[in-house]
């Protein structure tokens, strides 16, 4: 069907002239639905008219059969014509008075209705308005925006857009209210068909929130803070407590000099184990580091606004207590920041406009001093055989050895250990034999040793000179390492370091030193201790020993119960000196030098064996005497909560 226009001035003579009315019909009525008011539609968007409701008047009931429609020129894309449905689009040339869209019906008797009209408002968008232009994130940050368009007075079309806002999105009116979570440069967009408008505002807050090495002070190691002393000589321990909280503001350059409110805070202790963690989820948990700082740290220096750059510094200094926790909570606006609790805090509650730094976590470096005894004595009283001159054999039961008469008696106290057990007798010109059973098991005779193979056998003749060893086998000076059990000390956030090798000492050979003269700092071992720990440099002196009293030498290799290390007591404080017995833990093959070396640095933390748990590297098991392989949280908390290790 050909498309048809109509103007208004020619309507009803067309009407008149075009059909011939059968007077005995009624007229049937047209009607446009949805249209008592007019409608409104968007510039080039599509409109729809529905004349389904249209009806016939003729008593019986007639039907309508034929629609016709007309519209005006500003309007195209015309579909629809002869149905009860009339789609189009209007172009960009807005009229005030609106455009009228005409219907007219026709019954199954041929008779047509009068023409029914539509007004239909064309709405572009001409502008959008805002309340304001800059807000702070948080502080009465809702804007609202206004539309003006053309015709004025007609919003319902408009839909506005806001990409990230609270809301995004609205259908309609002639105003729009939202606001954003996150700061930066914003748009609002009213759309209208093919006519739009943006607005932009901005939004100003903090972006990021980092921590940045202060000075010289020991580099951040993913957000790790070592407070104390960088060595020994440092003078500058105050500095090495301090922390830059770095804050960047956006949208540049709007920000460039915002204002900065921030608070500290204690968050909670992310440790899972409720010994080191004692209050669950909440916060505030830090220990006092006894100077009397606040447990959350203090910030010492902040500036009232950013630099102009849209950047923020200020100087935070930390309590020293390893494993203490501290965040910034930082804003634009000081009432938001106002409403952070501890409580908020640990929940997760954070309000709008405040943003956090990352937990900073207090990590305290822990220096061993490594000294060792001097070489293993080959003479004097400390020395590890015994000179003679064999003068006969006895025969044994025992396959392929002798007894030989070793000319003397034994000195008593190795004699009554059998120190030489598994150790060798060495006759010029034979192969070493080995000490296969000696005065310990025929005791008191103390003159002889059964020797393997056998070396009557073998053409040894009487008399001939000997040297006895003992079958000890470790070298000195050994400067003890913890190695990977280092990393034991790590969930009390303590990092183990070594002092240089200029403070390693060598002290006096002692072939036995008393567990008990570590314990209580007696005899010369520990003389050469170079530096004594302070709060703000930790240190510990582990010297390598020989062996430990001889009842608990491991010499010979059954023996029990056994000792492998000891740490000094006085006074009811532990004094970080330890001690190693290398060639005890070398003969029990039980036990790595680390782990006994772990054990004994725990004691100078404080960790007591009675008071750890099964399992724990303080915890001796009965019978054994070996320790677990992790500190307990027991240990840990101490660790943690003393200000000096």
């Amino acid at each position: 069907m050909k498309t048809k226009r109509f103007f208004l001035t020619g309507v009803v003579i067309l009407a008149l002239i075009g059909h011939a009315v059968n007077e005995s019909y009624a007229h049937p009525v047209a009607v446009i639905s949805s249209c008592a008011t007019g409608k409104e539609v968007c510039v080039d968007s599509t409109i729809s008219f529905k004349g389904n409701t249209s009806y016939d008047t003729d008593e019986g009931g007639s039907s309508i059969v034929d629609y016709e429609w007309s519209w005006p020129t500003e309007a195209y894309g015309e579909s629809g014509q002869g149905t009860d449905t009339f789609t189009c689009k209007f172009s960009p040339v807005s009229s005030a008075s609106g455009y009228k869209v005409y219907l007219r019906v026709k019954d199954d008797e041929n008779v047509w209705s009068t023409w029914k009209s539509c007004t239909v408002y064309v709405v572009e968008v001409v502008s959008v308005a805002s309340s304001t232009t800059t807000v702070h994130l948080g502080c009465n940050d809702d804007i609202t925006f206004t539309v003006t368009t053309n015709p004025s007075s007609h919003y319902d079309p408009i839909t506005w857009s806001a990409p990230g806002g609270d809301p995004p999105f609205q259908s309609g009116g002639e105003t729009f209210i939202t606001h954003w979570d996150d700061p930066g440069a914003k748009t609002v967009t009213a759309t209208c068909g093919s006519s739009s408008e943006n607005k932009q505002v901005y939004v100003i807050g903090v972006s990021t929130v980092e921590w940045e090495t202060f000075s010289d002070n020991t580099p951040l190691d993913n957000n790790k803070i070592f407070p104390g002393k960088k060595d020994p000589g440092d003078i500058s321990w105050d500095k090495r407590r301090k922390v830059w909280v770095k804050v960047t503001l956006v949208p540049m350059p709007q920000a460039a000099s915002g204002p900065i409110y921030c608070s500290r805070w204690d968050p909670d202790d992310p440790s899972a184990d409720p010994t080191l963690d004692t209050n669950g989820d909440a916060g505030g948990d830090n220990f006092n580091d006894g100077t009397g700082l606040n447990k959350a740290g203090e910030i010492i220096f902040a500036p009232p606004n950013a630099n102009g750059a849209g950047h923020w510094f200020a100087q935070f200094k930390v309590s020293r207590q390893p494993g203490n926790n501290f965040t910034i909570a930082v804003s634009t606006c000081e009432d938001r920041l106002d409403e952070l609790t501890q409580l908020k805090l640990d929940s997760g509650d954070i309000p709008r406009g405040v943003e956090l730094s990352p937990i900073l976590t207090t990590w305290r470096k822990l220096w061993i001093e490594q000294d060792s005894m001097a070489a293993v004595a080959t003479t004097g009283s400390e020395m590890n055989h015994v000179e003679g001159t064999a003068n006969g054999y006895e025969s044994t039961s025992w396959p392929d050895s002798v007894w030989v008469k070793l000319g003397k008696n034994l000195p008593n106290p190795w004699d009554e250990t059998d120190q030489f057990e598994s150790g060798d007798w060495v006759v010029a010109g034979f192969d070493p034999y080995q000490v296969r059973q000696s005065t310990a098991y025929v005791w008191p005779i103390k003159d002889k040793a059964r020797v393997k193979p056998d070396a009557e056998d073998d053409g040894v003749t009487m008399p001939v000179g000997y040297t006895l060893y003992d079958d000890d086998d470790t070298t000195l000076p050994a400067y003890p390492s913890l190695g990977d059990w280092a990393d034991k000390f790590k969930p009390a956030k303590i990092k183990i370091e070594y002092l240089p090798t200029s403070y390693r000492d060598e002290v006096t050979f002692r072939r036995h030193l008393d567990s008990g003269d570590v314990d209580d700092g007696s005899g010369d071992w520990n003389d050469d201790h170079d530096i004594l720990p302070t709060d703000d440099f930790w240190t510990v002196m582990v010297c390598s020993g020989f062996q430990p009293q001889r009842e608990k030498d491991a010499d010979p290799d059954s023996e029990t119960p056994r000792t492998f290390g000891a740490a000094r007591w006085s006074s009811g404080a532990w004094k970080n000196e330890c001690a190693i017995y290398l060639e005890a833990i070398r003969e029990a093959a039980t036990l790595e030098i680390g782990h006994a070396m772990a054990h004994e640095i725990g004691h100078a933390g404080g960790a007591d064996d009675d008071a750890c748990e099964l399992g724990c590297i303080m915890y001796k098991y009965p019978g054994s005497g070996l320790p677990g392989d992790n500190f307990c949280g027991e240990c840990l908390r101490k660790f943690r909560e003393d200000a000096t290790y």
